[in-house]
């Protein structure tokens, strides 16, 4: 009876849907590492909630991502990230960002900006009690460039 009871529960967490019980609860901010026109390094910092009744990890990743239509280059992240069932998790991730050829100079336009909207898609490699699953991304977040500009006075 424990082995069906077992078998059962792989059948449904490898059937559940992870997108909509992940939810994005605020953004915490970014702490730079290094810089150069091709690649920058940071750490980022979120918080979300886990609403899935099972812990989640999530492996490493590369997202495309593009700010206002426009694609600026490959977001990755090494680590793998920890959230705990029905909590919310504050994530500090190290971040990589390399820019598309000729994408560093549409972002330092882009910081003069009040509002921009930044979308994310690709695969989210992720494991739910052993088991593996590939969630595609889909997410677009408005935000203000503003934030991120060493040069600004509003920050």
């Amino acid at each position: 009876m424990k082995v069906i009871n077992i078998l059962l529960l792989f059948i449904v967490c490898s059937c559940a849907s992870i997108d909509e019980p992940i939810e994005f609860v605020s953004y915490d901010g970014i702490e730079m590492k290094g810089a150069s026109a091709k690649q920058v390094d940071f750490n980022l910092n979120v918080t979300v909630k886990n609403n899935l009744w099972l812990p989640v990890k999530v492996k490493p990743s590369a997202f495309a991502i593009e700010i206002d239509q426009q694609k600026i280059g490959q977001l990755s992240f090494d680590d793998k990230v920890k959230m705990r069932a029905r909590k919310n998790t504050n994530i500090s991730l190290p971040v990589h960002l390399v820019f598309e050829d000729g994408a560093f100079m549409n972002v330092m336009a882009q910081m003069m900006k009040e509002t921009a909207i930044v979308h994310f898609t690709g695969d989210l490699h992720t494991k739910l009690l052993c088991v593996p699953k590939t969630v595609p991304l889909d997410f677009s977040k408005s935000f203000s460039p503003n934030t991120f500009n060493p040069f600004s006075i509003k920050r």
